[in-house]
């Protein structure tokens, strides 16, 4: 499951994101919304193709794991949404394959 690390912490103005500005691969990323590689609102600026759908983990760090007393998610909350994501996502593809 691909995961935005870009850019390396401490480093904001080193982004690794320009093959993902017209990459046309469907693309699902899982992504914590407090990952120090990639937060929500440091990723809300990123030039990204219109192929790439993210979902965003509440709370979630670079390995998705949330604070459970700040948030009331845990890390099995968070593969469960994954999982309904994923599988959404996988069915969504197959759609559009039999247009």
């Amino acid at each position: 499951m691909p995961r935005l690390s870009i850019p390396s912490p401490g480093k904001p103005t080193s982004l690794r994101t320009q093959h993902l500005e017209t990459i046309q691969t469907p693309t699902l990323i899982c992504q914590g919304t407090r990952d120090e590689f990639g937060n929500d609102a440091e990723v809300a600026d990123y030039a990204l193709s219109d192929r790439i759908e993210i979902l965003w983990l509440k709370d979630g760090d670079h390995d998705l794991k949330p604070r459970k007393t700040v948030s009331g998610f845990t890390a099995s909350d968070h593969l469960a949404s994954m999982t309904t994501a994923v599988k959404r996502w996988t069915e969504t593809l197959s759609h559009q394959k039999e247009k």
